[in-house]
């Protein structure tokens, strides 16, 4: 009896071979396999992608598929390197529709590139027939606003005292302030109604998720004489001249237009002994257009 146990015992493994060589069968079906689609676009920030291959026809036993990726085409777009197929072999089991060819992507540049692809193909297939054999996958560039948006602006609104345009011309920088790259700006340039010029500095937040800027309460750039010695800064202010925190804008898909929210003004706040104690100018309408 106890042979009879050590016996059975071998058995039950090469029963569970014999099942799994079943499983493994190659499939008999008439299937076609084929990639779900013959272009793909992805954003050159995702660092993997799943590229689809459909079955289609009689499939009840093991397909396999052979993939290679070629064509790799654009600025550091390099097999194996930054562009790396996770495994060139596919195995699809029986009833199963839909299986996945892997593949990892370093292929984020700080320069915009364009133009750059690279193909993924069913080179061989046991089991089934190849319909689409090949799909190409084009690398989106993903544009930084934030270096787009620098340069020299034409800044265009109306004076709300006044009803006259104004129009003068303003830098958009970062100000050299590595601590506050990617969030913020200084906006540098000023005509108050009196005609006075300056490189007045404006700080404007930057916020890349909502595709907005805020301009906030700047620093004092002048003491004047109104009477008192005025601190004399760049601020957000409601439509009534009073301080508010802030001044939302937006800017255009071509990044050559910024319009500011129209139910706020961009003005000088005068302060006196730190105090908000009013306002010099008051401009509405605000837009910007880049030279």
């Amino acid at each position: 009896m106890k042979y009879l146990k050590i016996l059975v015992a071998f058995l039950l493994p090469l029963s569970m071979v014999a099942c799994s060589d079943d499983d493994d069968a190659i499939n008999s079906g008439s299937a076609t396999i084929g990639f779900a689609q013959g272009e793909m676009d992805v954003k050159e920030n995702v660092r993997s992608i799943q590229v689809p291959i459909q079955v289609s026809g009689d499939h009840n036993g093991l397909i396999e598929a052979t993939v290679t990726v070629k064509d790799v085409t654009g600025v550091v777009m390099e097999n194996d390197k930054t562009v790396i197929l996770t495994s060139g072999q596919i195995r699809i089991p029986a009833g199963v529709e839909t299986a996945n060819v892997e593949i990892y992507l370093d292929v984020v540049t700080k320069e915009d590139n364009f133009d750059r692809s690279f193909k993924v193909e069913i080179t061989g297939a046991k089991g089934a027939s190849i319909g689409t054999s090949s799909c190409k996958i084009n690398i989106q560039e993903q544009i930084e606003p934030y270096d787009k948006l620098m340069g020299t602006w034409t800044f265009n609104a109306v004076n709300a005292a006044s009803g006259a345009a104004v129009s003068f011309t303003v830098v958009v920088s970062d100000g050299g302030d590595e601590a506050n790259l990617e969030k913020r700006f200084i906006f540098e340039g000023f005509t108050d109604p009196q005609g006075y010029k300056a490189s007045i500095p404006w700080i404007v937040k930057y916020n890349k998720t909502a595709g907005t800027l805020s301009l906030i309460e700047g620093e004092t750039y002048n003491t004047l004489n109104f009477g008192f010695t005025g601190e004399v800064r760049v601020c957000p202010m409601s439509m009534s001249g009073g301080l508010i925190k802030s001044l939302d804008a937006t800017w255009n898909e071509t990044f050559d237009e910024i319009v500011f929210n129209p139910n706020g003004i961009v003005g000088v706040g005068v302060f006196r002994d730190g105090a908000y104690a009013g306002y010099w100018a008051v401009y509405a309408e605000c837009s910007m257009k880049k030279n």
